[in-house]
């Protein structure tokens, strides 16, 4: 998610210490990202198919509030909803920085300088058909761009998941084709890919 970027830089500039990338509904590198001016950002969060960015203020944490959690992380219908209080106060704040860098707000991004590095290493983006942060032009484009295999799941015939893969209830599924991903990608000798049931 918003640490994506992170992970592009490292595989960027230390690609000798990268086995591999997996990408669950991952942010892009600014190189994708429009440059959002502070002044001029209009309706925040409003527009879709920049994966509806925010600003977070500089001078305190970031918090996010229930709404936003419910229309961002629990709004699919496989989140496990009855656990949804307990799971809205696990949630901390957030590095402003790292959220800014995320959107691109004021070229705050961290751009590769280098993307074609990134074509010889296995790097697999997996997103859910629900994620409204991670539509799959956006996801897509970004496999695009680093050379990566995307999963988009409603392709494995995988419906209804939001941008909570690892939570959600058929996360043990989601986890197996992600395992088969990296069994084929990093350890080709490990007899290829697991039938998965």
């Amino acid at each position: 998610s918003a640490s994506g970027p992170i992970a592009w830089w490292v595989a960027e500039n230390f690609s000798t210490f990268v086995k591999a990338v997996v990408g669950i509904a991952p942010g892009a590198p600014a190189n994708l990202v429009p440059v959002l001016e502070i002044g001029n950002f209009g309706n925040a969060g409003a527009n879709n198919t920049e994966g509806n960015p925010i600003i977070s203020a500089s001078d305190r944490p970031a918090y996010v509030d229930r709404d936003f959690i419910l229309k961002f992380w629990a709004n699919s219908p496989r989140f496990p909803h009855q656990a949804f209080e307990s799971y809205a106060r696990s949630i901390g704040h957030e590095s402003p920085r790292i959220l800014n860098e995320r959107f691109n707000i004021g070229a705050s991004g961290l751009y590769l300088k280098k993307p074609e590095k990134l074509k010889d290493l296995p790097i697999l983006i997996i997103t859910g058909e629900l994620d409204p942060r991670h539509p799959r032009e956006m996801d897509g484009a970004l496999a695009k761009f680093l050379g990566a295999d995307f999963i988009w799941l409603p392709d494995l015939g995988i419906r209804r998941n939001g941008h909570m893969l690892m939570i959600e209830d058929n996360h043990i599924e989601i986890a197996g084709h992600i395992g088969c991903w990296l069994d084929s990608k990093v350890c080709p000798s490990s007899n290829g890919l697991r039938q998965m049931g």
